[in-house]
């Protein structure tokens, strides 16, 4: 029997791999309007603690890789196996065909080949993962890959492995490696090698709302728990486009609006109120969503986001920045569009546009940028 069994995941051949020499990580497939799904998983494979956990966890499987049946319906172990494929450097593009179909167990609405959200997709796709995280046995986090990943995998579809001295140049791995050595400097311990709680401990934060009286100016507090923050984007309503910065956006997601009517348990009455917002628990990966007003009559708005030193205020005497390692952006309507990834490795930009990678600086003045993760930066 041929060891290329089926074409899931395609090996790159000579002229391929002169071409990709430079590029750290491949495509991924489109099957068919899954372009939301595939800049999705580009970005959380380019996600630092993610990516150490994957590396830490990954068992070479024996079968198709696009075949879900091989994982045992695990997302956990699809993805696994996707993000040490994407980052191997032993292929041209790999395949999010198991990850489709488990989803599309819970959620049928990705059983078939319409067009969906990626925002919506990745949230869904984070809940899923946390809760077999939350229902794992510790004793199955007990095998190593670091031989196994740094080899060759010249299959499709059946993964084998081979001696270290067989591997590609260690120029090429360097990129992978070293970011690996860099979570350390963020995370101190190998505790996200092990940990169950790897989606909160990454991404979730808290906003604090305080509802204050205009009369007493007694205030209430309120705790709110995210994975992404939702932020609206002002529409100018003209023909000419002024550009907004990401900063001024979340300043207006967060800024304190007045409120009639509002019952103040001090004063026994209805008062008028002010209602105020404030990150209080600042996420480690802050996810950001653009939501755009969007219309024929005027054009889309542009939002001006820093490549580095996003300034977050979490008090009115803190603040915390950050830096962006990826973010997706979409172009065309609602109901048809398309999503592309774009993955910061070592200070080198690709984008991740399905299958095909391509080095390439971003535009920071975009009207297409819709989600964007940015990781926070060590004080």
């Amino acid at each position: 029997m041929s060891k290329y069994v089926g074409r899931l995941f395609s090996p790159r051949d000579d002229h391929v791999k002169k071409f990709f020499s430079n590029y750290p990580i491949c495509g991924i497939r489109n099957l068919g309007n899954t372009c939301f799904i595939s800049s999705v998983l580009q970005s959380l494979a380019n996600t630092q603690q993610i990516r150490s956990y994957c590396y830490h966890h990954y068992n070479p499987i024996k079968g198709r890789a696009g075949d879900k049946s091989v994982y045992h319906g695990s997302l956990l172990n699809a993805f696994i196996n996707l993000t040490n494929a994407i980052w191997s450097g032993n292929y041209r593009f790999v395949t999010s065909l198991a990850i489709k179909d488990i989803v599309s167990e819970t959620h049928p609405q990705y059983k078939g080949k319409e067009q969906n959200d990626a925002h919506e997709f990745l949230l869904i796709f984070l809940e899923i993962l946390e809760k077999e995280l939350n229902t794992k046995d510790i004793n199955d986090f007990s095998s190593s890959i670091s031989p196994q990943l740094l080899s060759p995998i010249p299959c499709r579809g059946t993964i084998k492995t081979y001696s270290r001295e067989t591997s590609p140049s260690k120029e090429y791995y360097s990129p992978f490696e070293v970011e690996m050595n860099e979570i350390g400097s963020d995370d101190s311990s190998s505790d996200y090698y092990f940990s169950k709680n790897l989606i909160s401990d990454v991404f979730r934060g808290r906003i604090k709302r305080v509802t204050e009286c205009s009369i007493c100016h007694s205030s209430s507090e309120t705790f709110e728990e995210f994975i992404s923050l939702s932020v609206p984007v002002p529409q100018w309503y003209s023909n000419e486009t002024h550009p907004i910065s990401l900063e001024s956006c979340i300043e207006l997601f967060l800024h304190y609006e007045n409120v009639e009517d509002w019952y103040c348990e001090e004063c026994n009455q209805k008062r008028k109120a002010k209602i105020y917002s404030t990150i209080n628990d600042i996420p480690k990966v802050l996810i950001i969503q653009l939501v755009r007003i969007y219309s024929k009559k005027y054009p889309t708005q542009q939002v001006l986001f820093p490549l580095n030193d996003l300034v977050v205020q979490t008090s009115p005497n803190h603040f915390d920045f950050y830096d962006l390692y990826s973010f997706i952006t979409h172009t065309g309507s609602l109901s048809k569009g398309h999503y592309i990834s774009w993955n910061r490795v070592l200070d080198q930009w690709y984008c991740c546009n399905d299958e095909n990678v391509s080095q390439s600086k971003p535009n920071t003045s975009s009207d297409t940028v819709y989600i964007l993760f940015y990781k926070r930066k060590v004080s």
